[in-house]
């Protein structure tokens, strides 16, 4: 399974996921994808080259929230908006 992983560049630098990442690539295919600003990524124009992705902290755009017909991982940050209750219920009802 090919699958895209989605981060923003602050977590390049720190390394903090690369773990994470190795841990998938023990069963899966994974390339990575890191953007510079939020919610500023070209992730929906590449994203039918893999059968799914995982969105680390930070969501692809303010509006689509998942890619459809794909596997839609998506890996909040406890400590930041994401705990809002209306931050939940936007990502609810966007379809994910």
């Amino acid at each position: 399974m090919n699958l895209l992983f989605i981060d923003h560049e602050c977590h390049k630098q720190t390394c903090s996921v690369e773990f994470f990442i190795a841990q998938l690539r023990q069963t899966f295919k994974v390339e990575e994808l890191y953007y510079a600003r939020h919610y500023r990524t070209n992730a929906g124009k590449v994203i039918a080259n893999y059968d799914g992705a995982i969105v680390f902290e930070f969501p692809t755009s303010r509006r689509q929230f998942y890619f459809p017909d794909k596997l839609n991982i998506f890996i909040p940050m406890y400590d930041n908006e994401w705990a809002s209750f209306w931050q939940w219920k936007r990502i609810a009802w966007s379809g994910m």
